[in-house]
């Protein structure tokens, strides 16, 4: 029962700052979206770079940002 009222509690908090829940979605959102194309630009025409492929080194980035996210929250 305390824990159905705290995410009551949590819920009408983060329905009161609606813009900045708004705001903090889209942020992390375009970080899943915009780094693995940086990384593309990096790479260019290359395959490896330090012994990194291109697909390693999105994945790796996806599987960290997923992860950051996850235990962040």
């Amino acid at each position: 029962m305390k824990y159905i009222q705290l995410i009551k509690q949590n819920m009408q908090y983060y329905l009161v700052y609606r813009f900045r829940v708004i705001i903090w979605i889209l942020a992390d959102s375009m970080s899943f979206i915009v780094f693995p194309f940086i990384w593309i630009a990096v790479y260019g025409d290359r395959a490896i770079v330090s012994s990194y492929t291109r697909v390693d080194i999105i994945t790796y980035y996806m599987m960290i940002a997923f992860l950051s996210l996850t235990i962040r929250s």
